[in-house]
């Protein structure tokens, strides 16, 4: 398995919901950043996995 270029751990989540009041649509963005070297051993092997599954696809 190929090691992944960066140890430190990015999630980004992304909501998009109409407007109440308008026709827009409204973005909400939420980013996560923790240090590699802060990252417990159960997190380290979710990220693995979803690095696997992002291979697969």
């Amino acid at each position: 398995m190929q090691q992944p270029v960066m140890q430190d751990l990015f999630l980004i989540g992304v909501d998009v919901r109409p407007c109440e009041d308008s026709v827009n649509t409204a973005v909400h963005l939420d980013a996560f950043y923790q240090k590699g070297s802060l990252i417990d051993a159960n997190t380290q092997r979710l990220y693995q996995q979803l690095a696997q599954l992002r291979a697969q696809s």
